[in-house]
């Protein structure tokens, strides 16, 4: 039988009972304020996470992560794998990374996932078996929405991909282009040439690389230049620079457009200098050549007797005029309009112009053109030779030579006028020829009407014959032949005779 509790050790019992219910109390209290603390934590993490059973079955989302994919906590919780937010291309990845973390947890593990609205997102996840006494309870999973960042990492790769596109066609282009080009620094040691630089010189371009330009060519001016474009980061642009290759002077006196383009860092700093050459000596003596020519040709012209221009077909200005013209209109009128120049009250092209006539279809020239004007403010005729011909950067110009045939065009038009008059007379004295019918006793002439004229009248007005009159010696016998004073004065002729 068992003895009854002193009062005593009832008591003591109470206050123990009471000492472990404070105790319980409190320790439950801790619990909740820590389920509260952690609870807090989740829910306002700015990163999505996900607690997961065993099962795959979804056990809570936080706040952060029904934003993300866009869908509730009601729609995701007891949800298994496939999630909702998995998609369909990735599917057989994504499970297969999902069922291996789930042995051996993820750290960083980054996944593709589509939200409800069907836009696409990345996000970085860490995954974490939650277990007690030695058995998973759940796992935690941290996302880290990446989506910008592999954005950013998908346009760095197109932007690198076509860079080396880039790269891959400025290089071929480089290589195959007969324009020199290097790449060199702030020191001026080459980077980089191309075949077309390396060739000038019969190297290869392995041969520059390192070299410095100025030990291979030496040129105090030059070099200044480089400088200060070194130091004031201003391209530097020149057309036909000479220069004389040290090593090889038989070439002799070379010419060359060349420019000298400055590369910057982000600070404006001058790292790199891009030099590109064309060499031009052939055109320049080219050039020189028909400058040459041009001023025979123009010397020429200007001991000419004629007056010559030439004008642009297009805009008609006057690129030549020789001396002979330059002194018939008092002025050199180079660079004027020709149809402003040469003729008076005119405010549009001639009318008879002939620039059409001097260019076929093909665009070639034609024979020249010959043709005549009286130009009012010279008062003068002219004998207009016309063609078009190569101006001396290539493109066809009007050429005019006019040869003054005013003293001809007045010998002409007396001619034709003197032409005229005798034609005239002729045509009177045509009156006068054949037979004439006249009277056998009074010598009366009849005209084509019929009618009797006299025959001085008759005569005097077909013709221009003026009549005399006098008496010829059978008449002066008839008439006076028995008068004392005839027959005296004939016998003093007869003694004198």
């Amino acid at each position: 039988m068992t003895e009854k509790p002193t009062y005593e050790e009832l008591e003591k019992r109470i206050q123990e009972l009471n000492s472990t219910t404070v105790e319980f109390e409190r320790v439950k209290g801790i619990l909740k304020e820590k389920e509260e603390f952690n609870s807090c934590l989740l829910d306002n993490s700015p990163h999505p996470i996900i607690v997961i059973n065993p099962d795959t079955s979804v056990r809570y989302v936080n706040p952060a992560l029904e934003k993300l994919t866009g869908y509730s906590s009601e729609e995701i919780l007891g949800t298994n794998a496939p999630y909702l937010w998995w998609t369909k291309t990735t599917l057989k990845k994504t499970h297969g990374n999902f069922s291996k973390a789930l042995q051996i947890g993820a750290k960083k593990i980054e996944e593709l996932f589509i939200k409800k609205n069907g836009a696409l997102f990345w996000v970085e996840i860490t995954l974490i078996p939650t277990k007690h006494n030695e058995k998973i309870k759940y796992y935690l999973a941290n996302w880290v929405d990446i989506t910008e960042r592999k954005q950013a990492e998908e346009a760095l790769k197109k932007s690198k991909e076509r860079l080396l596109e880039a790269n891959i066609v400025l290089s071929g282009i480089l290589d195959h282009t007969h324009m020199m080009v290097a790449f060199i620094d702030v020191r001026f040691n080459f980077i980089w040439v191309n075949h077309a630089y390396a060739a000038a010189d019969n190297h290869e371009p392995s041969f520059f690389i390192g070299k410095n330009h100025f030990e291979l060519y030496p040129h105090e001016e030059n070099q200044a230049i480089f400088q200060r474009v070194v130091d004031t980061g201003e391209p530097f642009f020149v057309a036909a620079k000479q220069f004389e290759y040290p090593n090889h002077p038989e070439s002799g006196l070379t010419y060359w457009d060349w420019s000298l383009i400055p590369i910057k860092d982000d600070d404006g700093i001058v790292t790199r200098l891009v030099f590109t050459l064309a060499e031009v000596t052939e055109a320049v003596r080219d050039k020189e050549m028909l400058s040459y020519r041009k001023l025979q040709f123009e010397e020429v012209l200007n001991n000419l007797d004629s007056s010559i221009y030439i004008s642009d077909m297009e805009s008609n200005e006057i690129f030549f005029m020789n001396d002979h013209m330059k002194k018939l209109f008092g002025a050199d009128l180079t660079g004027n309009i020709c149809w402003k120049s040469f003729y008076e009250n005119q405010d549009e092209p001639c009318k008879f112009c002939t620039n059409d006539k001097l260019i076929d279809t093909d665009g070639n020239s034609t024979e020249p053109y010959v043709w005549e004007v009286y130009n009012q403010k010279l008062e003068k005729w002219y004998e207009m030779h016309d063609q078009a011909i190569p101006w001396i950067d290539g493109h066809l110009v009007r050429l005019e030579i006019a040869i003054d045939i005013t003293n001809r065009k007045q010998s002409e038009e007396e001619r034709e006028k003197l032409i005229g008059e005798l034609q005239a007379a002729l045509a009177e004295i045509k009156k006068l020829s054949g037979l004439l019918p006249i009277c056998a006793h009074c010598k009366k002439i009849r005209d084509d009407k019929g009618y009797w004229n006299n025959l001085e009248e008759y005569i005097q007005t077909h013709s221009d014959a003026e009549f005399s009159h006098g008496i010829c010696p059978e008449c002066s016998d008839e008439l006076y032949g028995k008068e004392d004073w005839y027959i005296e004065m004939k016998k003093g002729k007869q003694q004198k005779e």
